[in-house]
């Protein structure tokens, strides 16, 4: 777990670690709290990866908002700015 994972997730969010991590982190367990942010272990996700295909390949999940963005050198502004709308999950400058 990130130690920014709950500061980045909204108010009333859902963080899900995924397999094993270290064994122990620092969280900000007061801001978690105020904020109710829930915070949920998984471990067994074997079988979850059908069930993930199948949702992405039926189109019954749609992830395109999760997308990314290029952009040139000197668009790096644009690309910042992207950032902070906070709709693609990562922004990528082609140097």
């Amino acid at each position: 777990m990130s130690v920014s994972s709950v500061p980045t997730t909204k108010s009333g969010g859902v963080i899900v670690l995924v397999g094993l991590g270290a064994d122990r982190v620092e969280i900000p367990i007061i801001e978690s709290a105020t904020r109710e942010v829930d915070i949920r272990g998984i471990f067994r996700y074997v079988n979850c990866y059908p069930t993930a295909i199948e949702l992405l390949s039926s189109g019954k999940l749609d992830l395109s908002g999760l997308s990314r963005a290029h952009y040139k050198l000197e668009e790096t502004l644009e690309a910042f700015k992207r950032t902070q709308k906070a709709d693609v999950i990562k922004v990528f400058i082609q140097c």
